[in-house]
C-alpha cells in the first residue's frame, strides 16, 4: 500500500502515479529537496549471503503517458 511508504520529509504516498524507480537495497539516504533539512538513512550493511530474487515483476495498471512495454527479467550475476 503506498500510505506504508514515506518520503523524506515524512509524509506518506498518496498513490503510485508518478514513481519511476523501484530499488531493492540493504541502505538507502533519502535527501529532502527542502534547505537544511537533514538527509534520512534507512536500513543497515548487509548481513548474510547475497539475497536471491525470484519471478519479481511489477503488475498494476498502465500509465497512460507511456507506451506499453513489457519488461524482461534476467538472471543476476552473482559477484
Amino acid at each position: 500500500m503506498p500510505a506504508d511508504f514515506h518520503d523524506a520529509d515524512g509524509n506518506t504516498l498518496a498513490g503510485w502515479s508518478g514513481l519511476k524507480e523501484l530499488r531493492l537495497g540493504a541502505q538507502e539516504t533519502l535527501r529532502s529537496k527542502k534547505n537544511g533539512a537533514k538527509p534520512v538513512s534507512l536500513g543497515a550493511v548487509w548481513k548474510g549471503a547475497n539475497p536471491e530474487f525470484r519471478n519479481l515483476r511489477w503488475e498494476g495498471g498502465d500509465d497512460p503517458n507511456q507506451p506499453a512495454a513489457k519488461a524482461k527479467a534476467e538472471p543476476v550475476a552473482k559477484p
